[in-house]
């Protein structure tokens, strides 16, 4: 049972490699803010999520199980199962979430166990920048009341000067005209994933509250495409527009989905690398902000700080994460801060799994050093196959079952060749393992009973 007397805060960073982090022995200072909290209070070295995307690992922190139990996948995206946040509000938890990822959302599921449940959307960013009409048309064009974006921009126009909002008139004139030019859209969009109106819309609604309360995050930053502010940009990129509009332009003329890996050359990698570096260096310092806020209003707060999962930034020749399983798409970082959070590095294994029972007061012994099963389900059909080479429907059908004990890691695929790893402390790994049969008998006996009857 969680410590009723604890305000509890649970903070996930999406899509943050943990080897993308000083603490875990990453070469650049991305986040100095998260570094120094972990290295003040208890961090886990060797931490991985149930699997390389959102939904089945949100899935798997609120369930405790892995994907082929809950069932949470590429094929099936609603959350059905019981939720350790139901605990938290029996215990008498006044239980809140913000959620800026649209997968981790009540339609989905996700809302279960919480009093209050708010996805930080674009329209709620439209208002935070007083641009009352434009986000009444938005969530009128999320219902589907218009026929095209020329309908919908020509009904801002009318009805923001027939209301002199003028505001509204500027956010739409721009983000129709950046569209027109590449990669102009998501830049205007994705400068800012929310972070900064959730923390307003935080702050906000704890401002009177009295009774302890449990409160969910998600913040979306490290998530492609990459467009972080600038100052963030130039710690490691010379001229941080045309780096944007390089990356910007290559993700949409990749479809703008999840599942662009390849053609990019050393260069570019190095500076989507960078851009994906800038936007951890912007999460981190909002992180701060608000981490500073809460801690000055309820001294009494725990924090655990995790991410979903990781990102391939070029790493094996691939951009993204839900592809498949390598230590880069599932390693992550889980720290706990608070007031008596013992100064503690622990280098067992640890699931995300195990999250909600760390959050209800388990004893970490009790649930780290065991071995670490994670999964991935491809597509089961492509829409348009024509579309897509053959080596690039491997990517896209690929599933993957895989197995870390003791830090060694072995990867089964079904369209990709198998992986192997071993974990080291300063974030670098190697393929030395010792034994890949015991570990494919282990993969065999926790998946064999899934495989039955689905065609991948």
């Amino acid at each position: 049972m969680a410590d009723q007397d604890q305000n509890i805060v649970l903070t996930v960073i999406d899509t943050l490699s943990a080897q993308h982090l000083p603490f875990h022995g990453y070469d650049r200072n991305t986040a100095p803010f998260l570094t120094d909290l972990a290295e003040k209070n208890t961090y886990f070295n060797y931490s991985y999520s149930t699997a390389p995307w959102t939904v089945p690992s949100h899935a798997s922190i609120f369930s405790g199980e892995l994907p082929k139990d809950h069932g949470t996948h590429t094929q099936r995206k609603k959350f059905d199962s019981n939720s350790f946040v139901e605990d938290l509000r029996d215990e008498g938890y006044t239980t809140l979430a913000f959620s800026n990822n649209d997968l981790v959302c009540d339609d989905l599921g996700y809302s279960k166990g919480f009093d209050e449940f708010t996805n930080v959307t674009q329209a709620e960013m439209w208002e935070h920048k007083g641009m009352e009409t434009l986000k009444q048309v938005n969530l009128r064009s999320a219902e589907g009341e218009y026929d095209s974006s020329k309908e919908k921009y020509l009904d801002v126009l009318k009805t923001s000067v027939k209301k002199a909002d003028l505001k509204s008139i500027y956010g739409a004139a721009k983000y129709f005209l950046d569209a027109k030019r590449p990669g102009g859209r998501h830049r205007n969009f994705y400068e800012d994933n929310g972070a900064k109106v959730t923390n307003e819309l935080v702050k906000e609604r704890l401002e009177n509250q009295e009774d302890n309360f449990f409160m969910f995050l998600n913040f979306m930053e490290p998530h492609h495409p990459f467009a972080p502010p600038r100052d963030h940009a130039e710690k490691w990129i010379d001229d941080p527009d045309k780096a944007m509009l390089r990356h910007l332009k290559h993700y949409e003329e990749h479809g703008g989905d999840d599942y662009w890996w390849t053609g990019t050359s050393e260069e570019m990698d190095e500076e989507f690398r960078s851009l994906y570096d800038a936007e951890i260096s912007y999460i981190d310092s909002k992180i701060k902000e608000l981490y500073e806020w809460i801690t000055s209003e309820f001294e009494n707060t725990v924090f655990y700080i995790v991410s979903d999962h990781g990102e391939c930034v070029g790493d094996y020749g691939i951009h993204g994460h839900q592809c498949g399983i390598w230590e880069k798409t599932i390693r992550v970082p889980t720290i706990v801060s608070g007031p008596e959070i013992e100064q503690k590095e622990i280098d067992q294994t640890f699931s995300l799994a195990n999250l909600g029972d760390l959050i209800k007061g388990e004893q970490i012994t009790k649930i780290t050093g065991q071995d670490v099963f994670a999964e991935y389900y491809g597509l089961d059909g492509l829409k348009n196959p024509e579309k897509y080479s053959e080596e690039e429907q491997k990517f896209l059908k690929n599933t993957s079952k895989s197995v870390i004990e003791e830090r060694e890691g072995l990867v089964e695929n079904t369209h990709l060749e198998d992986v192997t790893f071993k974990s080291h402390e300063d974030g670098k790994n190697d393929e030395d393992i010792k034994d890949q049969d015991a570990l494919r008998e282990k993969i065999k006996q926790k998946f064999n009973d899934i495989t039955e009857g689905i065609d991948f």
